[in-house]
Protein backbone atom coordinates (compact mmCIF):
# COMPACT_ATOMS: atom_id res chain seq x y z
CA UNK A 1 0.00 0.00 0.00
CA UNK A 2 1.39 3.67 -0.84
CA UNK A 3 1.71 6.00 2.37
CA UNK A 4 0.50 9.46 1.84
CA UNK A 5 1.32 13.01 3.75
CA UNK A 6 -2.19 13.62 5.61
CA UNK A 7 -1.31 17.05 5.95
CA UNK A 8 -2.11 19.56 3.27
CA UNK A 9 -0.37 19.21 -0.32
CA UNK A 10 0.79 22.64 0.31
CA UNK A 11 1.41 25.03 3.22
CA UNK A 12 3.03 28.46 3.28
CA UNK A 13 6.06 29.36 5.84
CA UNK A 14 8.64 31.42 6.76
CA UNK A 15 12.29 30.59 7.15
CA UNK A 16 12.97 29.66 11.01
CA UNK A 17 9.36 27.94 11.28
CA UNK A 18 8.93 24.05 11.34
CA UNK A 19 6.91 22.28 8.73
CA UNK A 20 5.09 19.49 10.85
CA UNK A 21 4.30 16.31 8.67
CA UNK A 22 2.05 13.02 9.70
CA UNK A 23 2.38 10.49 7.20
CA UNK A 24 -0.55 7.58 7.34
CA UNK A 25 -0.75 4.45 6.03
CA UNK A 26 -2.28 0.95 7.36
CA UNK A 27 0.06 -2.17 8.24
CA UNK A 28 -0.10 -4.27 4.82
CA UNK A 29 -0.95 -8.08 4.47
CA UNK A 30 1.98 -9.69 5.11
CA UNK A 31 0.38 -13.39 4.86
CA UNK A 32 2.78 -15.67 3.39
CA UNK A 33 6.10 -14.13 4.48
CA UNK A 34 8.47 -14.89 7.35
CA UNK A 35 9.59 -11.69 7.65
CA UNK A 36 8.48 -8.22 5.46
CA UNK A 37 10.83 -5.17 4.70
CA UNK A 38 8.68 -1.96 5.88
CA UNK A 39 10.65 1.17 4.88
CA UNK A 40 9.39 4.75 4.56
CA UNK A 41 11.83 7.10 2.18
CA UNK A 42 11.41 10.57 2.38
CA UNK A 43 13.39 13.35 0.28
CA UNK A 44 13.54 16.99 1.26
CA UNK A 45 14.47 19.79 -0.82
CA UNK A 46 17.30 21.76 0.38
CA UNK A 47 15.17 24.44 1.83
CA UNK A 48 14.09 22.09 4.68
CA UNK A 49 15.85 20.36 7.27
CA UNK A 50 14.61 17.24 8.62
CA UNK A 51 14.17 17.20 12.83
CA UNK A 52 15.48 13.75 13.31
CA UNK A 53 14.50 13.95 17.15
CA UNK A 54 11.20 15.05 16.06
CA UNK A 55 9.96 11.29 14.41
CA UNK A 56 7.21 9.67 16.34
CA UNK A 57 5.40 6.34 15.18
CA UNK A 58 1.97 4.74 16.53
CA UNK A 59 0.65 1.71 15.24
CA UNK A 60 -3.03 1.25 16.43
CA UNK A 61 -3.04 2.39 20.24
CA UNK A 62 0.69 1.21 20.48
CA UNK A 63 3.61 4.36 20.37
CA UNK A 64 6.63 2.69 18.81
CA UNK A 65 10.20 3.23 20.29
CA UNK A 66 12.66 4.25 18.58
CA UNK A 67 15.95 2.20 18.18
CA UNK A 68 14.25 -0.77 18.62
CA UNK A 69 10.74 -0.80 16.66
CA UNK A 70 12.12 1.22 14.04
CA UNK A 71 15.54 3.01 12.99
CA UNK A 72 15.99 6.16 11.62
CA UNK A 73 18.56 6.73 9.15
CA UNK A 74 19.58 10.38 8.57
CA UNK A 75 23.15 11.11 8.82
CA UNK A 76 24.90 10.93 4.81
CA UNK A 77 28.57 12.03 6.52
CA UNK A 78 28.01 8.53 8.25
CA UNK A 79 27.50 4.59 7.34
CA UNK A 80 23.68 5.55 6.50
CA UNK A 81 24.65 7.06 3.09
CA UNK A 82 24.39 3.53 1.52
CA UNK A 83 20.97 3.19 3.19
CA UNK A 84 19.77 6.73 2.57
CA UNK A 85 21.19 7.04 -1.02
CA UNK A 86 19.72 10.07 -3.00
CA UNK A 87 17.06 10.63 -0.11
CA UNK A 88 17.19 12.95 2.97
CA UNK A 89 16.29 10.07 5.47
CA UNK A 90 14.76 6.85 5.98
CA UNK A 91 13.02 5.06 8.46
CA UNK A 92 12.82 1.24 8.77
CA UNK A 93 10.57 -0.81 10.42
CA UNK A 94 12.30 -3.59 12.72
CA UNK A 95 9.60 -6.03 12.01
CA UNK A 96 6.19 -4.73 11.32
CA UNK A 97 4.66 -8.35 11.47
CA UNK A 98 4.56 -7.53 15.23
CA UNK A 99 1.30 -5.52 14.56
CA UNK A 100 -2.26 -6.81 13.09
CA UNK A 101 -2.73 -6.51 9.50
CA UNK A 102 -5.03 -3.24 8.29
CA UNK A 103 -3.62 -1.50 11.68
CA UNK A 104 -3.28 2.59 11.03
CA UNK A 105 0.04 3.61 10.98
CA UNK A 106 0.93 6.77 11.98
CA UNK A 107 3.85 8.84 11.28
CA UNK A 108 4.92 12.31 12.30
CA UNK A 109 8.06 14.67 11.99
CA UNK A 110 8.97 17.80 11.48
CA UNK A 111 11.73 20.02 8.97
CA UNK A 112 12.93 23.32 9.82
CA UNK A 113 12.24 26.22 6.62
CA UNK A 114 16.11 27.34 6.01
CA UNK A 115 17.70 29.90 4.14
CA UNK A 116 18.13 27.42 1.05
CA UNK A 117 14.43 27.70 1.01
CA UNK A 118 12.44 28.65 -2.49
CA UNK A 119 11.49 32.23 -1.44
CA UNK A 120 8.20 33.56 -3.84
CA UNK A 121 6.58 31.08 -6.60
CA UNK A 122 8.72 28.03 -6.45
CA UNK A 123 8.37 25.16 -3.91
CA UNK A 124 9.99 23.50 -1.43
CA UNK A 125 9.28 19.97 -1.27
CA UNK A 126 8.97 17.04 0.62
CA UNK A 127 8.89 13.53 -1.70
CA UNK A 128 8.24 10.57 -0.11
CA UNK A 129 8.19 6.49 -0.75
CA UNK A 130 7.46 2.91 0.61
CA UNK A 131 9.54 -0.03 0.45
CA UNK A 132 8.12 -2.77 0.86
CA UNK A 133 8.58 -6.58 0.28
CA UNK A 134 7.15 -7.43 -2.71
CA UNK A 135 7.77 -11.98 -3.21
CA UNK A 136 6.43 -14.48 -0.98
CA UNK A 137 8.18 -16.88 -2.70
CA UNK A 138 11.01 -15.37 -1.41
CA UNK A 139 9.66 -14.99 2.06
CA UNK A 140 13.21 -15.00 4.37
CA UNK A 141 14.87 -11.98 5.62
CA UNK A 142 18.00 -12.36 3.23
CA UNK A 143 21.03 -11.05 3.98
CA UNK A 144 20.70 -8.65 6.83
CA UNK A 145 22.47 -5.21 6.92
CA UNK A 146 24.12 -5.55 10.66
CA UNK A 147 24.60 -1.90 10.95
CA UNK A 148 20.45 -0.74 9.07
CA UNK A 149 18.46 -2.93 11.01
CA UNK A 150 15.04 -3.18 8.81
CA UNK A 151 17.12 -2.80 5.60
CA UNK A 152 17.91 -5.40 3.52
CA UNK A 153 21.40 -5.73 2.67
CA UNK A 154 20.70 -6.43 -1.09
CA UNK A 155 17.61 -6.16 -3.15
CA UNK A 156 18.35 -9.38 -5.36
CA UNK A 157 18.16 -11.78 -2.36
CA UNK A 158 15.18 -10.19 -0.90
CA UNK A 159 13.22 -8.54 -3.38
CA UNK A 160 11.16 -4.94 -2.09
CA UNK A 161 9.41 -2.95 -4.20
CA UNK A 162 8.75 0.85 -3.89
CA UNK A 163 5.79 2.80 -4.08
CA UNK A 164 5.19 6.10 -6.38
CA UNK A 165 6.36 9.28 -4.51
CA UNK A 166 3.72 11.34 -3.03
CA UNK A 167 4.39 14.67 -2.41
CA UNK A 168 3.68 18.19 -0.76
CA UNK A 169 5.09 21.13 -1.14
CA UNK A 170 6.37 24.62 1.28
CA UNK A 171 6.10 27.83 -0.28
CA UNK A 172 7.96 30.80 1.32
CA UNK A 173 7.11 34.20 0.91
CA UNK A 174 9.70 37.31 0.92
CA UNK A 175 7.69 40.63 2.63
CA UNK A 176 10.04 43.61 2.91
CA UNK A 177 8.64 46.15 5.38
CA UNK A 178 9.71 49.39 5.25
CA UNK A 179 8.99 51.93 8.10
CA UNK A 180 7.93 55.73 7.51
CA UNK A 181 7.38 58.76 8.67
CA UNK A 182 3.68 58.83 9.09
CA UNK A 183 2.97 62.50 8.08
CA UNK A 184 6.03 62.82 5.25
CA UNK A 185 5.89 59.29 4.11
CA UNK A 186 10.03 59.48 4.31
CA UNK A 187 11.86 56.45 5.28
CA UNK A 188 12.79 56.26 8.98
CA UNK A 189 16.60 55.15 9.07
CA UNK A 190 17.62 53.48 11.65
CA UNK A 191 14.50 52.16 12.86
CA UNK A 192 14.24 48.18 13.45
Amino acid sequence: TAGELDNEKANELGIGRAVNDKVTDTVPNYDGYNYYYFVMRDKLSAGLTFNPDSVTITIGEDTLESDKDYYVYADKDDADEDVIGDDTFVIAFENIMDFAVGKDIVVTYSATVNSDAVVGVGANTNEISIDYSNNPTKSERGDVDEDHPGVPANDENHPVGTTPKDFTDTFTTQITIIKSDGTTKEKLNGVE
